[in-house]
């Protein structure tokens, strides 16, 4: 599960995390990470619109090997979150 509430000790309190669906490690930073989905080559019509998180440095890893009829589209996962308020 890319993003779950887990209980942080270090701040004493529950807090939302994100993980890497490439390498499952948490997304500490909103700037680290990268929010992406699968779009057709012709029209660009989106294909999933299951929301795929990866650190910015995974990020082609997991394109390279999740490649298909389709190519990835992203926005940073700091864009994500400020789309959520609109």
């Amino acid at each position: 599960m890319p993003i779950s509430i887990i209980s942080d000790n270090n701040l004493g309190r529950h807090r939302p995390a994100v993980y890497c669906d490439y390498c499952g490690n948490e997304i500490h930073k909103s700037v680290s990470g990268n929010c992406e989905w699968k779009v057709e080559f012709e029209g660009g019509q989106i294909i999933d619109s299951q929301p795929i998180f990866t650190h910015k440095y995974c990020c082609s890893s997991f394109e390279a090997k999740n490649s298909g009829k389709y190519y990835w589209k992203f926005m940073e996962l700091t864009q994500f979150l400020d789309d959520l308020n609109m």
